[in-house]
């Protein structure tokens, strides 16, 4: 009966549950050897104009966290696959810490799911805090919360950042009036103030709803980022050839010529994450079929299994060859 009383842990977010299928997908068709060089590629990071602006409003939230009384907040806004995990992911991972405590312990990164109650965000939190006793049961709700703050403040924090922070807009309303924000809104703001702890948002547009859901929460979080998909320009040129030079697995190289990169705008739509799917599942062919460098053949096959042999999307690698 006691399971009734515990916030259900176990959902599995959409996107985490394709990545995971992607997979397993991977392993059961590609040999190891192709799977440790496409492992390496999918580890490359190239720290565009869009991500050094993301990155720098992020540090400056963290850095005002230890000098002013008044919290800072950053809406991080994007399209899915446009970087916004990469980024905050990033941040933690290299961000000032104290000596005394583990390395994320200067940051929090939690991530929202649907329907997002204040139990499941707490579980996410006392988890990054290493507590013990991280389920959060209905009725513990207020004590938890108690501890989560106090454990806060403790650590040092200065920094949470919340992924799929649109979910918030979903969340179960605590007042009558819409303005007056919902549950989990409160809860971010009581975070805020209690903690003097930064506040990034990294969310879908469906956030820039924000002001109608909670004007408080809002003022809070004044700033606003926009990461956006690549375009024609010199800046994806730049992007592929930095790919290039940073994957040593692997021989990229021509992928960032203009013929060839247009077709990479193509395929992608300048979406950093398919841009990588793609990229992957063709060095993962070159790989078992004995190549040291990508193909074209090896491209059309990845475009028909990143997105399924009857997709409505052009494949710009069959076109190509054709002509």
């Amino acid at each position: 009966m006691a399971r009734n009383f515990v916030y259900d842990d176990t959902y599995e977010d959409p996107e985490e549950k394709t990545e995971r299928q992607v997979r397993e997908r991977r392993f059961f068709m590609y040999s190891p050897a192709a799977l440790t060089v496409a492992d390496q590629i999918e580890r490359i990071y190239i720290n565009h104009h869009s991500f050094k602006s993301a990155l720098a409003s992020i540090d400056r939230i963290f850095q005002l966290g230890s000098r002013t009384t008044v919290p800072q907040g950053l809406m991080l806004i994007g399209e899915p696959g446009t970087g916004k995990s990469c980024v905050m992911k990033l941040f933690q991972a290299y961000a000032p810490r104290d000596a005394l405590f583990s390395p994320s312990a200067s940051t929090i990164l939690i991530r929202l799911q649907e329907r997002p109650s204040v139990g499941r965000i707490l579980t996410h939190i006392l988890r990054q805090l290493d507590y013990p006793f991280s389920n959060v049961p209905r009725h513990a709700v207020g004590l938890k919360r108690d501890i989560a703050i106090e454990a806060i403040k403790q650590k040092r924090h200065r920094l949470l950042m919340v992924d799929e922070a649109h979910h918030l807009v979903y969340a179960r309303h605590a007042s009558k009036d819409w303005h007056e924000g919902n549950e989990v809104s409160e809860f971010l703001r009581e975070v805020m103030d209690e903690c003097q702890l930064g506040l990034v948002l990294a969310a879908t547009h469906t956030l820039d709803q924000l002001a109608d859901i909670d004007k408080h929460l809002c003022s809070r979080v004044s700033a606003r980022i926009e990461l956006k998909d690549f375009s024609k320009g010199p800046e994806w040129i730049a992007f592929l050839q930095a790919y290039v030079q940073q994957c040593k697995a692997f021989d990229l190289k021509g992928i960032e010529n203009p013929k060839s990169a247009s077709m990479w705008l193509a395929a992608s739509n300048g979406n950093l994450r398919v841009f990588k799917q793609l990229l992957v599942e063709g060095v993962l062919i070159a790989v078992d079929d004995g190549k040291r460098s990508i193909e074209l053949p090896h491209l059309k096959t990845a475009f028909e299994r990143v997105f399924g042999a009857d997709t409505r999307r052009k494949n710009p690698f069959i076109e190509k060859e054709e002509k």
